[in-house]
């Protein structure tokens, strides 16, 4: 959240518990109150949101480069058993994205 964000969250939350500890003085405001509280409130839960959802963007895009290596790993070994069984000059290599020997 950018900072003037803060700063005007921070001055809406003060203006906030300013009215709250003067209910006194000022009973003819509660609709406005609770929508400013609710507002609020709506805010601190959209932002946990959007942290939650960039630390899961974060967390998948590290799973993804893990398991891209895994995957390349096993292929590479896969590519290493068809050259095994069927041997360098086998055509059939190329089926397995390896290059025969000519």
């Amino acid at each position: 959240m950018t900072r003037a964000k803060v700063s005007v969250i921070a001055r809406l939350q003060k203006l906030l518990n300013a009215v709250e500890d003067n209910a006194d003085g000022f009973p003819d405001v509660q609709t406005h109150k609770e929508t400013l509280r609710n507002a609020l409130a709506r805010v601190d839960q959209a932002q946990s949101r959007r942290t939650a959802h960039r630390a899961e963007a974060q967390s998948a895009t590290q799973e993804i480069e893990v398991m891209l290596g895994v995957a390349k790993e096993a292929a590479s070994r896969l590519q290493a058993a068809a050259l095994l069984v069927l041997g360098r000059r086998n055509a059939e290599l190329s089926r397995f994205q390896v290059k025969p020997l000519r």
